[in-house]
């Protein structure tokens, strides 16, 4: 009997502390279940790993994903000791979900400490050094491991410069992605001793002006790395621009790919959002008229036509708040209303609820996170204000088109890559300087639109057909795997 040919799927892991909807703090949490989920639908055996945080095995419950015990424990050798981890196993939608369970190091329900030393950095080593055992463990060996940011960074380290477990680089390649490269994992390097990396303590590696540093480790030891959108790629790599790993960025470019954040187009869908008091599309938008009535209604403020700009998200320095806070009082003027939700620096979330006392009809503010009323908001608004200083990708802007919302953003990373300020086809309204006033210019162009009933809906339609979906994103991450991996599509059988 002569040779058959088979098709064998490549096998990735993704390895994330947080991952919607069982844990989340920002938008890797979204990135981490849907583009391996959206991986999957190409064919690609993709999995993820993440962390048994505080409520995480409950909230698979109560989703009916009912985790199960697989019985099998990995064991990771740290500051002197051994932690041992259970494999919970589930399913969310079609994506098979490990989740890893040690609750001496799983504790904090916010996931991130305030402060990173070696005690608090020691989860997420535990979570990286797993993630290389998995594959004994449950006899499911990745061909790629696919780290996220800073937090599972020491796995790629582990594979090139630990005394063990570099002994994985024959048989596993690695990807980074850089979600945000202000978030680096700097740390004091008597932690090199206790997690076994002292071999990488060199300028070609963890070392970052005598301290360690966790991503510069990761950029310099995975075998390829990503970031968000094409333009951040570029920006990064810009002297003044790169958070101090310009120069070192540069030096990676060879391995370097800007690929497009997608969403969740099940989970943001005005046309069958559960959240939302009435369904809409391009083609009918009562709908969205009639959750803008029901989000002024929740605000307790009557309905005089006047347009409405929201913010959703989290309220930092890089989100603009810096500039978009001491516009308000001149905003406010021109008649808008302004809605925020989110929470942050506590100043800032101040200084929101001063404004909101001080124009009680016209400022509203939540603070916290509200999952029903980030969708409801969404959708009544009218303009989606992100004056952000960088923004990698920015998924705020790419769900706020999808339900009709129009960005008034500015021109940088993702949002340049996803938001159209041309006449023959606009998505939004951009500024380029980071300053009030050619935010306040941005915002005036989007209200002169408003007025212009026509106008208005042209840039809503535009926006709306937009799309958004990570279908074209994840083919190009099957393509970065299968190249990396020298993966033959054939594999031959007798």
């Amino acid at each position: 009997m002569g040779k058959q040919h088979i098709l064998r799927k490549i096998k990735v892991l993704h390895v994330s502390p947080e991952m919607t909807p069982l844990s989340k703090v920002g938008g890797l949490a979204d990135v981490a279940f849907s583009l391996p989920e959206e991986l999957r639908k190409c064919d690609v055996d993709a999995r993820i790993l993440t962390c048994a945080y505080p409520s995480v095995l409950d909230k698979a419950k109560d989703l009916g994903s009912k985790p199960v015990y697989s019985r099998r424990t990995v064991h990771v050798a740290l500051n002197w000791k051994v932690f041992s981890g259970k494999i919970w196993k589930t399913f969310i939608r079609e994506l098979p979900v490990y989740i890893l369970d040690n609750p001496e190091l799983f504790t904090n329900e916010r996931i991130y400490p305030n402060y990173l030393d070696q005690e608090s950095a020691l989860p997420f080593f535990f979570l990286s050094y797993a993630a290389l055992e998995v594959g004994t463990a449950l006899n499911w060996h990745p061909d790629i491991i696919h780290s996220h940011d800073w937090s599972t960074s020491p796995l790629a380290s582990a594979v090139k410069w630990h005394p063990f477990y570099s002994n994985y680089s024959r048989s596993i390649k690695t990807v980074l992605t850089i979600h945000n490269l202000a978030h680096q994992g700097i740390l004091d390097p008597s932690l090199l001793n206790m997690t076994g990396l002292m071999e990488g303590f060199h300028i070609d590696g963890l070392e970052y002006y005598g301290l360690v540093n966790l991503l510069k480790g990761s950029i310099n030891s995975s075998d390829m790395i990503t970031t968000v959108s094409p333009t951040y790629a570029r920006e990064i790599s810009e002297p003044g621009r790169g958070m101090g790993l310009d120069g070192l960025i540069r030096a990676n470019s060879h391995k370097l790919l800007g690929i497009l954040n997608g969403i969740d187009t099940e989970h943001w869908d005005p046309s069958r959002d559960n959240f939302l008091p009435a369904s809409y599309s391009i083609g009918n938008l009562e709908g969205k008229k009639q959750a803008r009535g029901k989000m002024l209604e929740f605000f307790r403020w009557n309905d005089n036509g006047s347009p409405i700009f929201c913010n959703i998200g989290r309220l930092y320095d890089q989100k603009g708040l810096d500039i978009l806070i001491p516009s308000l009082p001149e905003l406010v003027e021109s008649g808008a209303k302004f809605v925020f939700l989110g929470s942050g620096e506590k100043h800032y979330e101040e200084e929101l609820r001063e404004l909101s006392e001080a124009y009680p009809g016209s400022v509203g503010v939540i603070t916290g996170f509200n999952e029903p009323l980030a969708h409801l908001i969404y959708a009544g608004a009218d303009f989606f204000l992100m004056p952000s200083l960088f923004e990698p990708c920015g998924l705020s802007q790419l769900i706020s088109m999808r339900y009709g919302t129009i960005p008034v953003a500015r021109r940088t990373g993702g949002i340049a890559d996803t938001v159209s300020d041309e006449d023959t086809d606009r998505t939004g309204f951009l500024f380029n300087g980071y300053s009030r006033e050619e935010l306040v210019g941005a915002v005036k162009r989007a209200l002169e639109c408003y007025g212009s009933s026509e106008s208005h809906k042209t840039v809503m339609k535009n926006a709306m057909e937009k799309d958004f979906s990570w279908k074209t994103s994840a083919g190009k991450y099957h393509r970065l795997y299968r190249e990396l991996a020298s993966f033959d599509h054939k594999q031959d059988i007798k």
